[in-house]
């Protein structure tokens, strides 16, 4: 979650196509985020939300520090950058 970020701004992000059983898993670090969009419609004094505040999408801008490939068997955490 966001609020994670703000106490470690390490990321693991995996991308795997299931039909080819490989993939990336990419590690990074968050060097920046920006508000991209706030939920159209929130109407506080109707909806119970979880939050006081309405929901917003955010840019993360990351720093690619490493770069494993990723299979659905064993592999190596080997970089591959």
């Amino acid at each position: 979650s966001l609020e994670n970020l703000t106490e470690n701004n390490n990321i693991a992000v995996a991308v795997y196509d299931s039909d080819k059983a490989a993939g990336y898993q990419i590690l990074g670090t968050v060097i920046s985020k920006e508000v991209e969009a706030v939920l159209d419609g929130y109407a506080p004094t109707v909806e119970k939300p979880e939050s006081p505040f309405p929901q917003e999408e955010f840019k993360l801008k990351i720093k690619v520090n490493e770069v494993l490939e990723l299979h659905g068997g064993f592999h190596s955490d080997k970089n591959i950058l």
